[in-house]
């Protein structure tokens, strides 16, 4: 049984530009303790899944129009507001994409851990400060009850980020949704927060749903991997299989994109166009304006989601379910 069930999720959000359909009918699984990642270009609609999975889509220009979100088997959508919050930071974290704007810069670091242990767990302020601590020093923060007095400015951006991990784990969630946890960080000081996340995972057994755009930290943190686009899910795999054998076009020039040892001194592919606006998408496939191998039918017809594999779907016209083949270019090496 998947802790979390994501089916046929529509959020929207009503603009000046008319409807837009940020996230448009996407489905996925994440079982205990699993790594799942949410990739694609900026504007795809990882961010609002994520957001909507917590509950903290923008009123009320956003709104889920449709499908489910089951949380150990419990729709989140249907709850009452107080139900919502008692799972969001509870029972579901997040880490948002930059700690600079996250943290509260007029209370100190150790306030704003112990305000989320004691929201959740109903502990006394001596037991939630005595946890709170403990969390700093888990996440690696020197001298924790120093530190605990401090405020954010006080913190360099790879600590700040340390600490946003520290409140988000704080209850021991079930599961963790990190948005772009490195964006705005040093390539070094990403290494060390993934390493970080990797470990207090496997420690807590914490699911983890990873957002990025970055193909790198998927092909080190994640067991599986969604492919989003235009609002939609374009391929679904473990890991192994979405490298080694890509079948959407677009996984395709993603991977392709990639810098590699073997691509020093020649010039990386690039995708041509941009990601359409949510407001105006086309009837067809989404990507078919992009796509290198793109059909007449591609332009009207939506494709259905077909699984190529076990455990391996794709939403593409180049394979139908009655005849599946493999794709043109069957090995993605990650050697960066």
């Amino acid at each position: 049984m998947p802790l979390l069930v994501v089916r046929d999720l529509k959020t929207y959000f009503r603009t000046g530009e008319g409807l837009a359909r940020a996230v448009d009918g996407v489905s996925f699984d994440i079982h205990e303790g699993q790594t799942f990642a949410l990739v694609g270009e900026s504007g795809c609609g990882k961010s609002v899944t994520a957001l909507s999975i917590i509950q903290l889509v923008p009123e009320p220009a956003g709104y889920i129009a449709g499908g489910e979100i089951l949380y150990k088997d419990i729709d989140i959508i249907r709850l009452s507001e107080q139900e919502k919050r008692r799972i969001r930071g509870n029972e579901i974290s997040m880490i948002f994409q930059e700690p600079m704007t996250s943290l509260n810069p007029v209370l100190t670091i150790g306030n704003q851990i112990v305000e989320a242990i004691r929201l959740h767990q109903h502990l006394d302020r001596n037991a939630a400060k005595h946890k709170a601590l403990e969390m700093l020093d888990m996440v690696g923060i020197p001298t924790p009850a120093q530190r605990f007095k401090d405020y954010p400015h006080q913190f360099s951006g790879g600590m700040k980020q340390r600490v946003m991990i520290a409140i988000a784990l704080s209850c021991q969630p079930g599961l963790l949704i990190a948005d772009e946890p490195t964006t705005a960080l040093d390539v070094t000081i990403q290494a060390q927060v993934l390493e970080l996340t990797r470990d207090l995972q496997k420690e807590m057994g914490t699911a983890v749903l990873l957002i990025t755009h970055d193909l790198g930290v998927v092909a080190e943190m994640a067991e599986r991997i969604a492919v989003m686009y235009a609002g939609k899910i374009a391929e679904i795999a473990d890991r192994g299989n979405l490298f080694k054998s890509p079948y959407h076009p677009y996984t395709q020039k993603l991977l392709e994109s990639l810098p590699t040892r073997q691509k020093r001194g020649h010039a990386l592919q690039t995708i041509a166009g941009r990601v359409p606006k949510a407001t105006n998408y086309l009837p067809g496939c989404r990507f078919a304006d992009r796509c290198h191998r793109v059909m007449p039918h591609c332009h009207t017809v939506m494709p259905d989601s077909v699984e190529v594999a076990q455990g391996h779907e794709v939403s593409c016209h180049l394979y139908p379910v009655s005849s599946i083949q493999h794709p043109a270019s069957s090995i993605y090496l990650l050697s960066i």
